[in-house]
């Protein structure tokens, strides 16, 4: 993995403006990780990714927000991307249907965006993932979703990432969804509208150039900041 540099983290931010928040994380992605596509990975191994790309730019812990689902009570959560180790990815699972063991492939990205598309995405997304699947089994079988849906979840368990907590105020228990796409992407908007502010200080201060600016090691550029601001 490689850690993008402050100018890119602004054309990063300028380019995605408006974007669909999938595309703005399989950009940050696709610039971090160059040897692969992002549009292409298991949803796992995506999140598992940008849960590294945050710990390299922005630091293992992470402090969310979530509300008690008995009682409403606001609770403040603190998540280590350590806690994501490097769980193994299967590329199949096999369910047994009807007397025979049927193999599916993981869904990507890709995958998942092309049955949008469709008339019956849950259909067409089935079918997209089956490999070989006999002519007399059909992927309308709700029990065979079922099977399916079941073995992809135990295959990527990083596909679908739940934080258990319980409510200080109740005692309650509540199973919050962490969406790694939104979350990462959201700290690095303000990490570039933090960047640009410490532009506008210090170009003004000093007269620098971004580029000048931007330059500089993070640290000692803060420190010029708390100089003009103090």
């Amino acid at each position: 993995m490689r850690r993008l540099r402050p100018p890119e983290i602004l054309d990063l931010f300028d380019r995605q403006v408006g974007a669909a928040p999938f595309a703005r994380a399989d950009a940050l992605i696709d610039l971090c990780y160059p040897d692969g596509e992002a549009r292409d990975m298991a949803p796992g191994t995506r999140n598992l990714q940008l849960m590294r790309i945050r710990e390299a730019h922005l630091g293992r812990r992470i402090f969310c927000l979530s509300a008690c689902a008995a009682c409403g009570e606001r609770m403040e959560l603190t998540v280590d991307t350590m806690d994501f180790g490097d769980v193994p990815v299967a590329d199949h699972v096999t369910v047994e249907h009807q007397g025979r063991a049927l193999r599916f492939r993981l869904p990507s990205a890709r995958d998942v965006e092309a049955a949008a598309r469709t008339r019956a995405p849950l259909l067409q997304l089935m079918a997209s993932l089956a490999v070989d699947l006999p002519d007399d089994v059909s992927c309308a079988d709700p029990m065979l979703i079922d099977k399916v849906s079941q073995a992809l979840d135990a295959a990527d368990p990083l596909g679908c990432i739940i934080i258990e907590t319980a409510c200080p105020a109740c005692g309650a228990v509540s199973r919050p969804v962490l969406d790694p796409a939104a979350l990462v992407w959201r700290e690095f908007a303000a990490l570039a509208r933090r960047l640009e502010d410490e532009v506008h200080a210090l170009a003004r201060a000093y007269g620098w150039s971004e580029p000048e600016i931007l330059a500089l090691p993070d640290q000692r550029r803060r420190r010029y900041v708390e100089r003009v601001t103090a």
